[in-house]
């Protein structure tokens, strides 16, 4: 069971009081930042200013996993920034308590970049990665089955997947081995630049749903529906355009029956005008059209097409 409350890079848990730093690398910031979708995101100045800065948290979102703070250039008592959790460091005394909590998510990184000794084969639809058979097993029990000693896969170290491809592989398992993120995992680019700032494709960020819940990765499920959730909740409930990217979440959550999704969806319908609207004139996919009459009445049926004998 995760621990309660929000944890910096280190694994302290923070509380209103606490000094900490923020990282020096802008990719890792970059990369958060736009992941979680911040409804207020700094700007690029603010960013630049953060990095490697000292600031005191003000407060915690143990929901979003995110920390208000106030750094010394902030004049007013309220002023500050929402920064996610997992880019802010343990400075002064905290930083010799927590080296070793540090250290390990360091390792995990390096661990999953590094491909020597990694002793399994996942051949894909579109190509092939290695990855380490104990990693797997640790962090799946599917994956642990696998490879037990009756299984073809754990004498030929080889595991064919076809149906998925090699981009949200790479996604699920950054987070399977360091619960990160790296968008050069999605551009399928070594050095990407600018495209550090964009977000998931959201069909990935459902494949990666999809590939976590059938391995069973509950960490991974958690961070794949919250950002789900996030985009959910910043669509408009008066905009066409948006109608499809929830009928695209929603379907994927009634597909892979993902109950925290699906109750979003329904509360982002209730404020919807334009998707009471098309539910009304049966316009909606029909699993979303099934769904919805669980809040709504069902509508009324389409007049029938009579033609007079001519």
């Amino acid at each position: 069971m995760p621990p309660s409350g929000v944890s910096d890079r280190s694994g302290r848990t923070l509380k209103k009081g606490d000094t900490v730093q923020v990282t020096k690398r802008r990719a890792l910031l970059d990369a958060f930042i736009f992941m979680d979708d911040y409804p207020v995101c700094p700007s690029e100045d603010e960013v630049a200013r953060c990095l490697g800065e000292q600031g005191v948290v003000i407060d915690t979102d143990d929901e979003d996993r995110d920390v208000y703070i106030r750094f010394p250039w902030h004049d007013g008592h309220n002023d500050g920034h929402w920064l996610p959790a997992l880019v802010l460091h343990p400075i002064d005394g905290h930083l010799v308590q927590h080296t070793s909590q540090m250290a390990s998510l360091e390792w995990t990184e390096l661990l999953y970049e590094d491909d020597n000794f990694k002793d399994v084969s996942l051949k894909l639809a579109d190509g092939e990665l290695r990855v380490h058979r104990c990693v797997l097993a640790a962090r799946s029990s599917v994956f642990a089955a696998m490879f037990s000693c009756t299984m073809k896969e754990s004498h030929t170290g080889v595991v064919e997947i076809p149906n998925v491809r090699t981009a949200p592989m790479r996604v699920f398992l950054r987070l399977l081995y360091t619960g990160l993120v790296d968008s050069k995992d999605w551009h399928g680019a070594q050095d990407v630049g600018e495209q550090l700032a964009d977000k998931m494709p959201l069909e990935m960020l459902l494949e990666v749903a999809k590939l976590s819940k059938f391995y069973m990765v509950a960490s991974v499920t958690t961070d794949a529906i919250q950002a789900l959730k996030s985009r959910l909740a910043d669509l408009s409930p008066k905009s066409k355009k948006d109608v499809d990217v929830f009928q695209t979440i929603f379907s994927a959550g009634i597909r892979e029956d993902f109950g925290a999704m699906r109750i979003a969806a329904v509360e982002v319908a209730k404020a919807s005008p334009i998707i009471r609207e098309m539910y009304d004139s049966q316009r909606l996919q029909p699993e979303v059209q099934s769904e919805l009459l669980g809040i709504w009445p069902p509508p009324p049926p389409k007049p029938k097409r009579v033609r007079r004998l001519e």
